[in-house]
């Protein structure tokens, strides 16, 4: 007769599913991780292409003796009266997109600053910029400042109301005169230390 022996190598059902439990555990932190880097990774790129549209605006700005209309409307990279649609404190140009498709104005506006950013991932407008124009449709527009809204992933700024959620996302990028006195709540990017 053989005696049956319990084999003291191998693992149990339970210790098996222990393991298992912890491996989930340490995968789901990892991914999370890397999701929040890949969100700081895309708040510093889309930074960077806001200094770089804001390099970009001074070369415009000393070829045509101001910055580039925001208006729907705009026909040409030398517009410099801007009555073309409308030219509001309100009027603004989606300068970095998710999909990557522009209007015609956008076009216009990308190949007058010979600067085209990449696609965006997350947000359908990410970039946008308004150049300052004292309110109301089709009155001239200053020229003379300029503001970009960058949108950010990681930070949420506390700015923003009820009816546009999306705000509180924003930071802001000015020079010249404030282009919508709404603005001024928005807090300013933080731009030092990127390239």
């Amino acid at each position: 007769m053989f005696k049956y022996q319990k084999s003291s190598s191998g693992f149990t059902l339970i210790e098996l599913l222990v393991v298992i439990a912890i491996i989930g555990v340490l995968a789901s932190t990892v991914l999370a991780s890397l999701q929040s880097v890949r969100s700081q990774a895309r708040d510093t790129q889309r930074l960077a292409e806001a200094k770089e549209l804001m390099k970009a605006l001074e070369v415009y700005r000393l070829q045509y003796n101001g910055y580039p209309c925001s208006t729907a409307g705009m026909t040409s990279a030398n517009d410099m009266n801007c009555a073309n649609g409308t030219a509001d404190a309100a009027a603004q140009i989606v300068f970095k997109r998710r999909s990557g498709t522009v209007n015609s104005s956008e076009t216009i506006f990308q190949t007058a600053l010979n600067f085209y950013p990449a696609a965006d991932s997350v947000q359908n407008s990410s970039l946008l910029y308004n150049a300052y124009s004292p309110g109301g449709t089709n009155n001239p527009v200053n020229r003379s400042g300029y503001t970009i809204r960058v949108y950010s992933e990681v930070n949420s700024y506390g700015y923003g109301t009820a009816t546009s959620t999306l705000s509180n996302k924003y930071c802001r990028i000015s020079t010249g005169p404030s282009v919508d006195p709404r603005w001024l709540l928005m807090p300013v990017c933080d731009i030092q230390g990127i390239n």
